[in-house]
């Protein structure tokens, strides 16, 4: 299947947000990223965001010392579910799943 337009420009919008958010520091912004995956069908789809599209106010953490601080498991839900991500289970340490956000937010 060939590469779209649309799909390049998402990469290249996250390529250019996981940079920033890799030199963020303690409170600077950390800035959200479209989201990567395409739809699946239905009923999988069904909570999940369009691809492409940016999360709703709130979903993402603002800042490093938000999202290590504040951030819990509910918090860590609602990003895997509007990313079609896998942050790790409920039942993981908090911390841990804050390690696999940490590393899709970041990635190069």
């Amino acid at each position: 299947m060939a590469v779209t337009s649309f799909e390049m420009a998402v990469t290249s919008f996250n390529v250019s947000s996981r940079l920033h958010n890799r030199m963020a520091v303690g409170n600077d912004p950390l800035l959200p990223l479209r989201k990567e995956q395409h739809a699946q069908p239905a009923p999988v789809a069904a909570a999940g965001a369009a691809f492409g599209a940016l999360p709703p106010p709130g979903v993402f953490p603002p800042s490093w010392l938000a999202l290590l601080g504040a951030w819990t498991h509910a918090h860590m839900n609602t990003l895997a579910t509007f990313y079609a991500e896998d942050f790790g289970p409920q039942n993981m340490q908090l911390a841990d799943r804050k390690q696999l956000f940490i590393a899709f937010i970041i990635r190069a």
